[in-house]
């Protein structure tokens, strides 16, 4: 996957969707770049959140 995708540009493509709510007393904000991973990984190996959790 580090050579065929280009992770890097993720956070500029989905800024406009992501909510900092961390002022408002929301959990730790996780980096988007991660957060796309997980669900990439999610849908290859057909994992559900707690799945993915571990």
């Amino acid at each position: 996957m580090k050579g065929a995708i280009d992770w890097p540009v993720f956070p500029e493509l989905l800024k406009e969707l992501f909510r900092d709510q961390t002022d408002q007393g929301g959990g730790q904000n996780i980096p988007v770049t991660t957060m796309v991973k997980i669900l990439f990984q999610q849908k290859m190996y057909n994992l559900a959140n707690e799945q993915a959790e571990k």
